[in-house]
């Protein structure tokens, strides 16, 4: 299934789609309304970490033992503590890009050489898909709504051996699952299918390999739901974007 062509396009450079030649929102985009505050309890620690990791040497004044800072090093400590949550998504993302992009080829039937340093993520998803007879009907695939003028790239579309049942599959290398925002945002790319004709889909599930090792496979059966959640986040972006 391809979407791409003279109308739909995709900008590698600048990660924009378009329709027509006009800006679509992207479904990421359209779902960063929903808070996320374990995301700032995470960058807090990360700060806190920094700042243990990198304390001086103790200073022994008067017979106690001291730490004990310059205003220059404060202030030069401080602010690569309030940066340090932003070093290591970078770092993780990279991570979970390479990943990803492995996964396409072994989604694609093209047999991809092992690569170490994300093998501990690759390999689960591997024994997931083995394991479950798992056959994947598309990979990657760049889709839009011209109704509600939104665009995405879908990353799995997959069956379980002779069941025909089609499950739309969404790969996430995150530690953790939070709430329900993976399932509303593959509800997102449901909607296009539909859009575009394409009625058979069972459910969506989630493929979670962890950047630490863990691994977990969540399913949702509900599309009204997660439709609802979708559509009631693009209503709330376009609502505040008219500030």
């Amino acid at each position: 299934m391809k979407l791409e062509g003279t109308r739909f396009k995709f900008d590698e450079g600048s990660h924009k789609y378009t329709l027509d030649g006009k800006p679509l929102t992207g479904v990421t985009t359209v779902l960063g309304v929903i808070a996320k505050p374990a995301l700032i309890a995470w960058a807090a620690n990360e700060a806190v970490k920094y700042v243990k990791e990198h304390e001086p040497k103790l200073v022994n004044v008067g017979g106690q033992d001291l730490i004990i800072y310059t205003p220059a090093q404060l202030h030069d400590l401080l602010e690569a503590a309030r940066k340090a949550h932003t070093a290591k998504r970078d770092t993780s993302a990279d991570l979970g890009t390479l990943a990803h992009a492995w996964i396409e080829k072994f989604a694609k039937g093209k047999n991809p050489k092992p690569v170490k340093k994300i093998a501990f993520i690759t390999d689960n998803f591997v024994k997931w898909a083995t394991n479950n007879d798992i056959r994947f009907v598309e990979s990657e695939v760049r889709l839009y709504s011209e109704k509600f003028w939104y665009a995405g790239t879908m990353d799995l579309i997959y069956t379980k051996g002779e069941n025909p049942d089609k499950f739309i599959a969404d790969v996430k290398t995150q530690n953790a699952l939070y709430d329900r925002t993976p399932f509303a945002q593959m509800a997102g790319y449901q909607i296009a299918l539909e859009e575009h004709g394409i009625l058979d889909i069972k459910g969506r599930t989630i493929i979670r390999c962890g950047k630490d090792g863990s691994f977990e496979v969540k399913e949702s059966l509900d599309f009204d739901t997660d439709k609802k959640i979708f559509l009631a986040c693009l209503d709330l972006y376009r609502g505040l974007k008219t500030y």
